[in-house]
């Protein structure tokens, strides 16, 4: 059974709530949205449940901060 969540978000994206876990489902393949949805959720929001935010990008390379490109892709 699901239940909406209390958070207010875009229409482009759907709230699904199960017994507990939260799982919320991005409809968008933009990279960049994504990520930032990603850091708005862990740096503003009060979460009570775990939550599980799961997206689909466009194809991407991403590199964090602590990584070696030359390292990480091979050619």
């Amino acid at each position: 059974m699901y239940r909406k969540m209390s958070y207010h978000w875009p229409k482009f994206l759907t709230q699904q709530s199960g017994k507990a876990v939260d799982v919320l489902i991005s409809e968008s393949n933009d990279i960049v949205f994504n990520l930032a949805t990603e850091e708005y959720i862990f740096e503003h929001l009060d979460i009570k449940n775990p939550l599980l935010f799961l997206y689909r990008n466009n194809p991407t390379i991403i590199i964090g901060k602590h990584q070696n490109p030359w390292k990480e892709c091979f050619v």
